[in-house]
């Protein structure tokens, strides 16, 4: 549970509510962003709704973190639409990815977005890599990129 929201002004007074929270302290950052400390009578602090994170950027971190420490091994995770995703950090420090689903190609929109919830510390995040292989293999239909850091 976080120890610190960053939560719209315009919602506190409902989160507030919700949760029974106190005002710890308020710091207002640039761009009209207010940070509220707060407490809790039970100690545990509910995450907005808009800052959960959502499973397949959960579970990209995942795999994010363990290519990083697993190089030059794939790491595979097959969602329940069929779509597979395969991720490796490469011993030359280069990334792959590549998605597949059996019998048709995965689509752009399906492309972009697996590209856009990778973690943002994701090398590729800053100048997101486009398939540059499209192809076939056993019955699959493969996207596949790579880029050098």
């Amino acid at each position: 549970m976080p120890q610190e929201l960053m939560i719209a002004w315009s919602d506190w007074a409902a989160y507030r509510d919700k949760h029974h929270l106190e005002v710890e302290e308020v710091i207002m950052l640039e761009h009209a962003q207010t940070l509220i400390k707060v407490r809790s009578p039970n100690g545990e602090l509910p995450m907005p709704e808009n800052q959960k994170q959502s499973k397949l950027s959960a579970m990209l971190k995942t795999v994010y973190e363990n290519a990083l420490a697993n190089p030059g091994e794939p790491q595979r995770r097959e969602l329940s639409s069929g779509l597979r995703i395969d991720f490796i950090y490469g011993i030359d420090s280069a990334y792959r990815i590549q998605l597949s689903r059996q019998g048709v190609f995965p689509s752009e929109t399906e492309w972009t977005t697996v590209i856009n919830h990778f973690p943002p510390e994701t090398p590729m995040i800053t100048n997101p890599p486009a398939p540059v292989d499209r192809f076939n293999y056993q019955k699959r239909c493969y996207l596949r990129s790579f880029w050098e850091v």
